[in-house]
């Protein structure tokens, strides 16, 4: 028995005890047979899911989702509500976003304030490095 004709049991399986459920939020690289069937999945597309995990790689947003499965915009406006992504997902697309403006100064004629604008660098460092200089 091949693995698609296996898996296509298992699902038929699913669908025998399959009772409506409420869909909670969930990560869409951990998508299970039962949350695919749930979520209205093909069972080429759970597979493309599953491939796309073992090759070590994770789906980060949406739009790489439908990519991946190729699934048309009604499913992701009726589902896609439902993904959590982890909190580093996030944190990374808004610092790749984020513009820095850094302004270029004489450390030499910067105060003791200044100073402490610099990240690590706290009150006491910059007393230090001010008695230093003098």
């Amino acid at each position: 028995m091949s693995f698609d004709a296996a898996l296509q049991i298992h699902i038929d399986s699913l669908k025998q005890n399959y009772q409506k459920e409420v869909i909670f939020p969930f990560n869409p690289n951990f998508t299970t047979l039962s949350k695919g069937y749930q979520l209205e999945l093909s069972v080429e597309q759970i597979k493309k899911i599953h491939k796309y995990r073992k090759s070590g790689k994770f789906i980060n947003s949406i739009s790489e989702f439908q990519k991946i499965t190729a699934v048309p915009l009604i499913w992701i406006e009726k589902y896609s509500n439902y993904f959590r992504f982890p909190d580093w997902v996030s944190r990374v697309e808004t610092k790749k976003n984020k513009t820095i403006t850094v302004e270029l100064k004489d450390i030499n004629k910067t105060t003791a304030v200044e100073l402490t604008q610099i990240r690590g660098i706290g009150d006491v460092l910059s007393e230090r490095i001010i008695k230093y200089r003098s």
